[in-house]
């Protein structure tokens, strides 16, 4: 047989765990709460835009006797844009050739290397 101790400390050891469970649970709850309010109080006035810009993109072809409308889908020609980046990528790689490349009318750097530059250097 169990003291009253004991079954006091089996009893706490069951209800703390269940309060807190609980506690939690109230406290998410009133914190969704007061989100939802301060939610919907910062969206007040707000309203979407009157025509949707994406409509753009979709035009009604005359022979549709439902209103549904079709999309304009162009695909991409893979070989004309392969060939546009070869020749972007080309032309990219010859400025970059013309850069590193001394100009012929250019006059070369002097060099230090002269005798009178360095009047300590007897020849």
């Amino acid at each position: 047989m169990g003291t009253a101790k004991q079954t006091r400390r089996k009893r706490s050891f069951i209800n703390l765990p269940v309060l807190l469970v609980l506690g939690m649970g109230v406290c998410g709850i009133v914190t969704g709460f007061v989100s939802y309010k301060l939610g919907d109080a910062a969206l007040e006035g707000v309203t979407q835009p009157e025509t949707n810009p994406t409509q753009k993109l979709i035009s009604k072809s005359p022979d549709t006797t439902n209103d549904q409308p079709t999309a304009k889908f162009t695909p991409v020609d893979i070989a004309q844009t392969a060939k546009e980046t070869r020749i972007y990528i080309q032309n990219q790689q010859k400025r970059t050739e013309n850069k590193n490349q001394p100009d012929a009318n250019a006059v070369p750097p002097e060099t230090d290397d002269s005798p009178e530059a360095d009047p300590e250097k007897k020849p």
